[in-house]
């Protein structure tokens, strides 16, 4: 299990993938972090599950991009590389801004997200929407 890259829309995106028997998780880290962020559960749990981590556009050794400034726009794009790693359902891990971005997926496209796992999510309260 090594790193990869998703190429898109002109831009590169890394992952990583553990390629697990289970049901499929994305974990996104928070703003400032990368993908290391979550070595912890790959070796923990990347055979059970399948594990995918990525480093948000802008962050780690993804490309910036001027279409994902926004939460809404990295959350396009992490659907972007879903679609590009044939994942249809997906369970949502997201830690800070990674939390921010993932309740913003589930919002996008409702009907793909099984569940939300928003550990310390950046942007809640009233002003979310």
């Amino acid at each position: 299990m090594g790193d990869e890259f998703a190429h898109f829309d002109g831009a590169r995106v890394r992952y990583r993938d553990s390629g697990g028997a289970g049901p499929v998780v994305l974990m996104t880290h928070g703003i400032g972090e990368s993908l290391e962020f979550w070595h912890r559960q790959f070796d923990a749990l990347g055979a059970s599950l399948r594990l995918i981590a990525w480093d948000m556009p802008g962050h780690g050794l993804s490309d910036e991009r001027a279409d994902a400034v926004d939460l809404a726009g990295q959350a396009a794009v992490a659907w972007k590389l879903l679609d590009q790693l044939g994942v249809g359902r997906v369970h949502l891990v997201g830690n800070s801004l990674g939390a921010a971005m993932s309740l913003r997926m589930a919002a996008q496209t409702p009907g793909r997200v099984g569940s939300l796992l928003l550990a310390n999510s950046a942007a809640l309260g009233a002003e979310v929407f």
